[in-house]
């Protein structure tokens, strides 16, 4: 997803994050947004289900191997 803001202020220190919004306007389409949550739904999360375990090497190996393929 791209997000596109406008910088309301320049900061001379850091600042927590939740000060971050006082500082910037989103401007980020709302086509976006809804874009990404379609996707995030069609993707899979890659979390186990509960009770699983840990993954064994050769799971973890077989996992490894599958999310390169997709880059």
């Amino acid at each position: 997803m791209e997000k596109t803001v406008k910088v309301l202020a320049t900061l001379d220190k850091r600042v927590g994050a939740k000060l971050v919004p006082d500082y910037l306007q989103d401007l980020t389409p709302e086509e976006e947004y809804a874009a990404a949550r379609e996707h995030r739904q069609l993707m899979p999360s890659g979390q186990r289900p509960s009770g699983m375990g840990r993954p064994t090497k050769r799971q973890r190996r077989a996992l490894e191997e599958f999310f390169e393929e997709g880059r």
